[in-house]
């Protein structure tokens, strides 16, 4: 599950850290201590993310916390499992770019994270953490970006317009990633990376090849499309031609209560065959359609007939591995 990064936690967790003289803000926010702020001269960003698991080695050394409510409290902050079993391991950071590496257990496989920034609508956001046995690609169509510290740039040059490009690569990853990689994530441009987002990929196993975040606001498709039209997102002829094309859904048979994505990370086996011809599906509605893939995303899957899929619960927009920072422009 995602969880926001800043929880008020239990009483106990709080006498705790008052007892050893820990600020108001850390007593108030326990999640806090998982997150070393570090102020950047000229940035006004807060940036570096520091886990603190030594806190709960010693209370435990000290009997003053059992074994197992401190990995109990590991997991309610949003500790991957692994650490949360061993308190007592503490991560070694890189003090020259503020980045973490997690020492995280070998796979056979190595997994790709990717973005997409076509013209110049984001700026690219350096991940904090850099997770182990991955690699981060970062698709772009503007020549002028050559070096991004933390991706590797992948130039790509399609003569389809900025949005419907980055929305191929987006849907896509089978296209574009290279052909060593079976499993990826994709997150936005609009995504700062500041954890250790491999963890989503546990997700995935032998039933799911697909797992996308719940929308933090809405669970229908209507209602998504009612309100890109009521905020200016979507035009009117965009609207009732996304209307038109959602009415072709139901008669066909979906119902609306599938619930619905929230589409800025995508984990994705995107190596299995039936998972590609579903994010075709994707794109080739995407394409036809006003804009919004999110829209489309859900009708596919039941027109598909997929199965392999699943709906994570969560705060997409601040958690224990990203947060969302929003678009630098508005898209042409």
């Amino acid at each position: 599950m995602l969880r926001p990064l800043f929880l008020i936690e239990d009483e106990s967790l709080k006498r705790l850290l008052c007892k050893y003289n820990y600020i108001d803000t850390i007593v108030e926010h326990p999640s806090i201590m998982f997150a070393n702020y570090e102020y950047k001269e000229g940035t006004n960003k807060v940036w570096g993310i520091r886990i603190l698991v030594w806190f709960f080695h010693r209370v435990v050394k000290k009997q003053l916390l059992n074994r197992e409510r401190a990995t109990k409290m590991l997991l309610k902050l949003g500790m991957p499992k692994y650490f949360s079993n061993y308190p007592s391991y503490l991560l070694k950071g890189n003090d020259n770019w503020n980045i973490v590496r997690y020492q995280v257990p070998k796979k056979n496989e190595r997994i790709a994270i990717y973005t997409v920034m076509t013209g110049d609508y984001d700026d690219i956001k350096t991940p904090l953490y850099e997770s182990v046995n991955c690699d981060y690609f970062l698709f772009t169509n503007n020549a002028n970006i050559v070096e991004v510290k933390g991706w590797k740039v992948i130039h790509i040059k399609e003569s389809i317009g900025n949005l419907l490009l980055s929305r191929k690569v987006k849907m896509l990853p089978h296209m574009y990633l290279p052909t060593e990689y079976e499993v990826s994530v994709y997150v936005d441009a609009s995504v700062l990376i500041w954890g250790n987002i491999v963890e989503l990929t546990h997700y995935l196993n032998k039933d799911i090849s697909f797992a996308v975040t719940k929308h933090s606001v809405r669970n229908k498709v209507i209602d998504e499309l009612n309100v890109c039209y009521e905020y200016n997102i979507i035009n009117k002829q965009a609207y009732n031609q996304a209307l038109k094309r959602y009415d072709e859904f139901t008669k066909e048979g979906f119902k609306d209560d599938m619930g619905l994505a929230e589409c800025g990370i995508l984990i994705r086996r995107h190596s299995d065959r039936d998972l590609q011809k579903l994010m075709e599906m994707w794109w080739y509605e995407f394409q036809n359609g006003c804009g919004r893939d999110q829209i489309y995303l859900m009708p596919v899957i039941h027109k598909m007939k997929f199965k392999s899929y699943r709906l994570i619960d969560g705060f997409v927009f601040s958690n224990q591995f990203c947060v969302v920072e929003g678009h630098n422009k508005e898209r042409k």
